[in-house]
């Protein structure tokens, strides 16, 4: 987004209202994808490899609307209208697909296979593939020059929506639920798929139904405490996300640049690697140990450091690895979490199937807002201690003064501590 904003000469008022609407359509999706994709009686939706395999193929589509505009005459009257048209129809476009297949990605975990071990597998599978593509990023700022050739970079981003829609296709034809299985098992003849749904009493699929699923969900201890605990890993991971680029020049002044992108390149893939050593660890202590762990670590480690570290920039830069490391490498496992969820809530209700796309969609709502919460409150934290961002740049612009440069460190010391410490410690408790 800020990338089209920068290029396409988006005016700001035009930015600023995009992204208020965009917040709001972006927390009501989920749930509402949810609840279509368990309830809905078309293919395309209540079939998770349907959803995706529909879906895919749109999502590339909508990855591309971004580069190509709509006018290239910036001179042109009404310009302005037409950017800021532009970014509005390509934002709401992705983020609908997006949140729809991401949604059928993440439930098809669930329904693949019951058994815990056949789940963290295909976690397992699935982070190997994200490192594969870990590259994708890099490589599109390299070949393109930072951007400024945008003809090669377009070209890029296409073959990767190609790239992308045809593993998403794969999976849509070949990732068969564990019902689905024993459905075509069960057929005969040339009949490839029994519909269970098609036998037995319709099902109820008005809006009240809707309000009456995500009131149970709501009400569900298990549901409700999970949620508040990856609403406060959804706070703590944004926080690392969006300002350990902005700390460091003051955590460790003497850092190049180069420095800090291997600080960061290792930080980004450091929680994927942890997970497949420690998968079978996974395995046999099962995910709320990890949890459990992590949470006495974000307290002690902590704690340590603020009683120890404060003047060692060392041991701040390798706090901050681990919590990069450890926050990220439990957020990995949320999936899994939220699968025994689903099977917990069809077993206490006797439901006929798992509401999965329902619970995930259910636990976006609440956790996304974190993402918006998490960068406003730290902004404000960073500015009260004289702190000025430079919209020139995306490193932080030095104060000339002295005491303003220390002031500055010292608030994000206490960040740095404080966000762990307190998020940890309330986890602990809530979970």
């Amino acid at each position: 987004t800020q990338s089209t904003w920068e290029h396409y000469k988006v005016q700001n008022n035009w930015f600023q209202w995009v992204q208020l609407a965009f917040g709001v359509w972006n927390a009501l999706n989920d749930p509402l994808f949810g609840y279509l994709q368990d309830y809905s009686k078309w293919s395309c939706c209540k079939q998770r490899r349907y959803a995706m395999l529909f879906g895919g193929p749109l999502w590339a589509i909508s990855f591309m609307v971004f580069w190509f505009s709509f006018s290239t005459n910036e001179g042109q009257a009404g310009y302005e209208y037409i950017a800021g048209i532009h970014l509005f129809i390509s934002l709401f476009f992705w983020d609908t697909l997006f949140s729809y297949v991401l949604l059928a990605h993440c439930t098809l975990i669930t329904e693949i296979d019951p058994n815990f071990s056949s789940r963290i597998n295909a976690k397992w599978a699935a982070i190997i593939a994200g490192l594969l593509a870990c590259w994708v990023a890099p490589m599109a700022n390299y070949v393109s020059d930072g951007l400024q050739d945008m003809l090669i970079f377009r070209f890029y981003c296409l073959i990767v929506a190609i790239v992308a829609s045809c593993s998403i296709c794969y999976t849509g034809l070949h990732a068969l639920t564990l019902k689905e299985r024993t459905n075509q098992h069960n057929v005969h003849g040339d009949t490839y798929l029994k519909d269970a749904s098609n036998s037995g009493p319709q099902e109820d699929t008005s809006f009240l139904h809707f309000c009456r699923l995500t009131w149970h969900l709501l009400c569900n201890r298990n549901f409700e405490t999970f949620v508040w605990m990856t609403f406060l890993q959804e706070f703590h991971a944004k926080f690392l996300g969006n300002f350990v680029v902005i700390m460091l020049p003051f955590i460790y002044p003497g850092l190049t640049n180069s420095q800090q992108s291997i600080f960061l390149f290792i930080g980004s893939i450091s929680s994927s690697i942890l997970f497949l050593l420690t998968s079978n660890v996974i395995s046999n202590i099962g995910y709320y140990s990890i949890f459990r762990y992590s949470f006495l670590w974000k307290i002690t480690g902590s704690i340590a450091l603020y009683c120890f570290g404060s003047q060692s920039p060392i041991l701040i830069l390798a706090f901050i690895l681990i919590d990069i490391t450890v926050i990220h490498f439990t957020m990995s496992m949320n999936d899994i979490a939220l699968s025994d969820v689903a099977d917990c809530d069809a077993d206490n209700h006797q439901r006929g199937k798992r509401i999965s796309g329902m619970i995930f969609g259910t636990n976006a709502l609440i956790t996304k807002p974190a993402q918006s919460f998490s960068p406003m409150l730290v902004m404000y934290i960073l500015k009260s201690s004289g702190y000025q961002p430079d919209r020139n740049a995306a490193s932080p612009s030095l104060p000339t003064q002295q005491t303003s440069n220390d002031s500055i460190s010292a608030s994000c010391f206490q960040l740095i501590v404080f966000v762990p410490l307190i998020t940890g410690l309330i986890q602990f408790i809530l979970w």
